[in-house]
C-alpha cells in the first residue's frame, strides 16, 4: 500500500506540474518533459529553464512591439521575432531555434552576452542545456521518460479529483462539529467549574502531596535497589553453581 501511495503521488506531483507549467510558458508537455531531465543533466533545473522560457517570451513579446533592444538581438541570431513562420511556432520550438542560433556564436563571450540579454541571469547557467539540447531530447526519448500530454492531463484530473474529496470531507467535519459541539460545550463548562475546587483542594494539602510524591521517589529508589542486589545475587549463584559444578 505505501509503494502504491508513494507511486501514485510521484505520478500526480510531476504531471500536475508539467501540465501547470505548460500553461504558464506555452510550451508542450512532452518537450518540457524532455526538458526537464536534460537540465538536471547540464546542471540545472527545470525551473531554471521555466524562468529562461518566461523571460524569453517576454522579449519576444517586446521585440514585436517595436522595443529596439531585444529586436537587435533576435537580429543578431538571425531571427525575425515578427515573422508568421516565428510566431506560429510553440514557446519550445522558439527556445529551440534560439539554442541552435546561439551555438552558432563562435564567441563565447558574444554568446554569453547574447543569452544574458535574452534570459537574464540565467542564461548563463543554461548555456550547457542549449549547446547540447537536441542530444539530451534524444536521450530522454530513448530512455522512454518523456510524459505525454494525456499522461499529465490524467494526473491533473485525479488530483483535482482528491482536491474536492478532500472538501467534502472537510465539509462532513464541519457538520459533525457542529452537530457536537454544543454537548461538547456541556462537557467543557462542567469541567472548567471543576477546576477550581482541585485547585483549592491541592493548595490546602500542598505538604500532604509533597510527601505523597516524596514517598513515590523513595518507593521508585528502593526498587531499583531492590531489582539492582537481586541481579547480582542471581549472578553470583550462576557462577557458584558453576564452581560446584
Amino acid at each position: 500500500l505505501a509503494g502504491i501511495t508513494y507511486v501514485t503521488k510521484r505520478f500526480i506531483d510531476l504531471g500536475d506540474a508539467l501540465n501547470k507549467m505548460s500553461a504558464r510558458t506555452g510550451a508542450t508537455v512532452e518537450w518540457l518533459s524532455a526538458m526537464s531531465f536534460g537540465a538536471e543533466r547540464s546542471g540545472a533545473t527545470i525551473e531554471m529553464l521555466e524562468q529562461a522560457i518566461r523571460k524569453l517570451n517576454k522579449a519576444i513579446a517586446e521585440a514585436q512591439q517595436g522595443n529596439r533592444t531585444p529586436y537587435e538581438v533576435f537580429s543578431k541570431l538571425r531571427i525575425d521575432p515578427t515573422s508568421m513562420e516565428f510566431k506560429s511556432m510553440d514557446a519550445g520550438a522558439q527556445f529551440e531555434l534560439v539554442a541552435r542560433r546561439l551555438n552558432e556564436v563562435q564567441s563565447q563571450a558574444e554568446k554569453t552576452r547574447l543569452a544574458m540579454a535574452l534570459f537574464e541571469e540565467g542564461g548563463v547557467m543554461l548555456l550547457p542545456l542549449l549547446g547540447d539540447i537536441d542530444r539530451l531530447k534524444q536521450k530522454a526519448k530513448e530512455l522512454g521518460i518523456i510524459m505525454t500530454k494525456e499522461q499529465a492531463d490524467t494526473a491533473a484530473a485525479l488530483l483535482d479529483a482528491w482536491t474536492n474529496f478532500k472538501y467534502q470531507l472537510n465539509a462532513i467535519f464541519m457538520s459533525l462539529g457542529e452537530a457536537i459541539a454544543p454537548a461538547l460545550k456541556q462537557v467543557v463548562t462542567w469541567l472548567s467549574k471543576m477546576v477550581k475546587p482541585i485547585q483549592s483542594f491541592v493548595n490546602e494539602h500542598r505538604e500532604l502531596f509533597i510527601l505523597l510524591a516524596k514517598g513515590l521517589a523513595l518507593f521508585l529508589v528502593l526498587g531499583g535497589a531492590i531489582a539492582t542486589v537481586g541481579a547480582i545475587l542471581g549472578g553470583m549463584g550462576l557462577v557458584l553453581k558453576s564452581i560446584g559444578s
